[in-house]
């Protein structure tokens, strides 16, 4: 068990860095919390917001991120 253990420490200290990170973000308002927008149709609360993102990371400490944020 030791022996698997030192393996996946040392293996993971040599695996490189991932250029690509995706995940999902999640997030309420902290002011405004019952504030709506009005429509034609209906009133629409916005109370929360989430969705995908994604990042890629460039040379140089450099990185670009898209969120397709609701």
């Amino acid at each position: 068990m030791i022996r698997i253990l030192v393996f996946l420490l040392a293996a993971s200290a040599l695996a490189p860095a991932q250029n690509l990170s995706v995940g999902l973000r999640a997030g309420a308002p902290v002011l405004d919390a019952f504030d709506t927008v009005e429509t034609r149709f209906k009133s629409i609360p916005h109370r929360y917001t989430f969705g995908p993102t994604f990042e890629v990371r460039l040379p140089a400490n450099l990185g670009i991120t898209f969120d397709i944020l609701y």
